[in-house]
């Protein structure tokens, strides 16, 4: 399970939280404060970490239509993070699905 996933899930789970909960017979607690910062920093962590994701793939493009890197790692470590992506329900910008659509049918450079 890739950490994306595991961020949704864990995201699922706290909102299944109950609201507000009895302790001991008598001691009524809400959870609503706690469950929304709890949920804020789990969205906000998944943010974060495809951010970094689309940030490599922008990398990997810029190296791979330069040249700088080994063709078959690159592609291979490019198309798993774009599996990766998609599989989370992220769309690549605009912007990131030109350049390799440009890359993917550019020759290779001697």
């Amino acid at each position: 399970m890739s950490q994306v996933e595991s961020l949704q899930r864990l995201s699922r789970e706290v909102t299944e939280l109950h609201d507000v909960i009895v302790l001991h017979r008598w001691l009524q607690v809400d959870l609503r404060p706690f469950k929304d910062s709890l949920l804020w920093l789990v969205q906000d962590r998944r943010h974060l970490y495809t951010t970094h994701l689309l940030d490599s793939v922008s990398d990997s493009l810029q190296q791979f239509s330069h040249g700088d890197e080994d063709e078959d790692s690159s592609s291979s470590s490019l198309s798993d993070t774009i599996l990766l992506l998609e599989a989370a329900g992220v769309e690549l910008p605009e912007h990131l699905s030109a350049r390799l659509q440009v890359v993917t049918v550019a020759p290779p450079t001697p």
